[in-house]
């Protein structure tokens, strides 16, 4: 126990970004990305959070808060001293970059224009699970999403949901993982249940979707939603010969 809280292998599981390539390259086929994770959830359990962990684990609360300036909060960003600022107020280095973040989230926008372009004849449902980078960073991606799908006979549906919880799990904060998982659960279950795919724009929410939500609640309703979710490179993949882009 004593060796499992040293510093020592804290600085070895703070390289750990949980790509999962480890477990896909050990030959033994153990799962090195559970056990750092398990390892991350203790230092959290024992000695806390650190201060920019803290920080950066509650990713939607800061994104919902930014979003409010809009493009008026990434020009303070670059105001000179106010990384420097930041950094000494969060703990954050002031040259970790900062993805710029859009006004406002774009959830109620998608789902509207979802609304307005479904197909008269839907070929096939689909839930979109939009992820923090689509909602507060980069709203011409999600745009781009439904668009698509619609174009190509797919009803888009975008249900309430919160992120998917990745850095909270990547600082090993279960607890506040397992609550927001729980309630992103109570939203996309009904719809796994019908048959309805979960799609995600961001590859790494996909991957958090399949393989760690599972590890978090060891519950029938969260494997449904595992078996149920693919990216949408990887849905579009499957309508290979028939998935039309759109022209301008």
């Amino acid at each position: 126990a004593e060796m499992a809280n040293s510093d020592a292998v804290r600085r070895v599981v703070d390289y750990c970004i949980g790509c999962q390539m480890c477990t896909l390259e050990c030959p033994s086929g153990i799962s090195v990305a559970k056990l750092m994770a398990e390892a991350k959830a203790r230092f959290a359990r024992v000695k806390g959070l650190r201060r920019a962990e803290r920080i950066l684990s509650r990713g939607e609360s800061m994104d919902r808060f930014g979003s409010v300036f809009g493009a008026a909060g990434n020009l303070a960003l670059r105001v000179p001293g106010a990384r420097w600022v930041m950094e000494k107020l969060t703990g954050v280095s002031r040259r970790r970059p900062m993805p710029p973040l859009a006004f406002g989230s774009s959830l109620k926008k998608l789902r509207r224009r979802a609304e307005a372009n479904r197909p008269a004849s839907p070929a096939q449902r689909v839930a979109y699970f939009v992820g923090l980078f689509a909602t507060y960073h980069d709203h011409a991606l999600g745009e781009a999403v439904v668009d698509v799908l619609t174009h190509n006979g797919v009803e888009v549906l975008v249900p309430e949901q919160k992120s998917a919880a990745i850095p909270t799990l990547a600082y090993g904060d279960v607890d506040a993982a397992r609550e927001v998982i729980r309630f992103n659960l109570q939203h996309l279950v009904p719809l796994a249940a019908e048959g309805v795919k979960i799609v995600c724009s961001e590859p790494t929410a996909a991957l958090c979707l399949q393989r760690e939500w599972p590890d978090a609640e060891h519950t029938d309703e969260a494997a449904a939603v595992t078996f149920g979710t693919i990216t949408s490179q990887g849905f579009c993949e499957m309508k290979e010969g028939v998935l039309q882009l759109l022209t301008k």
